[in-house]
């Protein structure tokens, strides 16, 4: 039976704007994708609310239901929030039917499938430059009580990206302890045992943000490790 794949794309994206990943995924499984519920990005709507609502609270507005928020702000939401999406895609209780499903997001896709997984455990998760949501200081962030899915879970961060910070420091909150650097030596067969990727390559064809899902020169590799972490997560969970 193939496996669920489902995808998150990061804010002003959809799955066409992903080839070679997308076709990579539909090559391995059932792929379904998400749209955001949102045009913009999770910070632009915590400025726009005057900075009331953090930016947990609007990841739950997108992944279960924007009637939590004020009127006024809903209003800037532009499709039905990510669980009544899902919720047509599947005849399954949701429960069961992520329980055997890989989420891949990129960017803001990356923080609202790590989001839905605070409530529905999937299968795995592999998280593309992202999450990358502040942690105020002296407090933890919302990812700190996801450490039970650091062995299902791979997160991928470029070194030059401008999120590199957040996304580290949402990886320690999660505890995810095996980390490897990925050069320009890598061997796949090395790291896809491996749940956080520092990747150090000069990305030329591309912004590092991208690093790991736009068409770059290392293409190849990208899709390589991908798959080899897909049949991971379908093996050992």
């Amino acid at each position: 039976m193939a496996i669920n794949l489902l995808f998150f794309p990061g804010s002003g994206r959809s799955r066409r704007d992903y080839p070679w990943l997308t076709q990579t995924l539909e090559g391995l499984g059932s792929l379904s994708a998400l749209e955001n519920p949102l045009d913009g990005t999770v910070h632009d709507l915590h400025l726009r609310s005057d900075r009331r609502y953090d930016h947990f609270t609007l990841r739950q507005a997108i992944c279960f239901d924007k009637n939590i928020l004020d009127p006024e702000i809903a209003t800037f939401f532009t499709r039905p929030p990510l669980l009544d999406q899902l919720s047509t895609m599947t005849s399954e209780p949701l429960v069961k039917h992520l329980s055997k499903t890989i989420l891949i997001g990129h960017s803001q896709g990356a923080g609202n499938a790590l989001c839905l997984a605070r409530k529905y455990t999937p299968l795995g998760l592999i998280l593309l430059s992202g999450p990358s949501d502040p942690i105020p200081l002296n407090s933890k962030s919302w990812t700190s009580p996801l450490s039970f899915l650091s062995s299902r879970l791979a997160l991928f961060v470029h070194a030059d990206d401008r999120h590199f910070r957040n996304c580290l420091l949402h990886a320690n909150q999660m505890t995810l302890s095996e980390f490897a650097i990925i050069d320009s030596e890598s061997s796949v067969d090395k790291l896809s045992s491996k749940n956080l990727f520092l990747d150090c390559r000069h990305v030329r064809m591309s912004r590092p943000h991208y690093a790991h899902s736009d068409l770059t020169e290392y293409e190849h590799f990208n899709r390589e490790l991908i798959t080899a972490l897909i049949h991971r997560f379908t093996h050992e969970n």
